[in-house]
């Protein structure tokens, strides 16, 4: 079982964006976070492994509102991007601060994928996707930029067998069905 979210979204007017990604696996009892804040062609992005909070997907992401106003706040040390062929996050020992003191707001209701992927017969079937506009902080190295724009918000959870081994009839109970005890936000 694992739960992941994401989001990503972009200042047309500054030419700056962010990408945020934690992956949640309580069995590890950590919770991975990717993250970014990049430019055009520039950028600072890495990769940590942190404790995993009991009741929260993650520390620094805040449901305000469920669906209409969600905080967003990391702040890490990560990898220079200097050609925009640099793959995002793969690093786990970088070096330069960036991070990101967002406001996210849903401008409508979340797109629930569950039904169609359900029919498909798709493994991740709990999913949902939603979009609105983000108002806040992004910064890198030295430079903190005053951002508003659009962003995407994406949340999974659920059973995953992504190995061959693992591809039998699997039982958790207790953690099969909504998130972090019923809570979908």
């Amino acid at each position: 079982w694992q739960e992941n979210m994401m989001a990503l979204g972009w200042d047309l007017e500054q030419g700056i964006g962010f990408w945020w990604h934690a992956q949640r696996v309580p069995h590890t009892r950590f919770t991975e976070i990717k993250a970014g804040v990049f430019e055009v062609a520039s950028g600072i992005s890495g990769r940590e492994a942190v404790p995993m909070p009991e009741s929260v997907m993650f520390e620094g992401l805040v449901i305000e509102e469920p669906f209409k106003r969600v905080r967003l706040r990391y702040q890490g040390r990560g990898v220079r991007h200097s050609d925009d062929k640099h793959l995002p996050c793969l690093s786990a020992t970088g070096e330069v601060p960036y991070g990101m003191d967002l406001t996210l707001h849903g401008l409508a209701g979340p797109i629930d994928w569950h039904v169609p992927l359900t029919s498909m017969g798709a493994i991740e079937n709990d999913h949902y996707e939603m979009a609105g506009s983000l108002e806040g902080t992004l910064g890198f190295a030295d430079r903190t930029v005053r951002a508003s724009g659009l962003y995407l918000r994406d949340h999974t959870w659920g059973l995953r067998n992504y190995t061959p081994e693992r591809r039998t009839a699997v039982t958790v109970v207790g953690l099969v069905g909504a998130p972090l005890g019923g809570v979908v936000a």
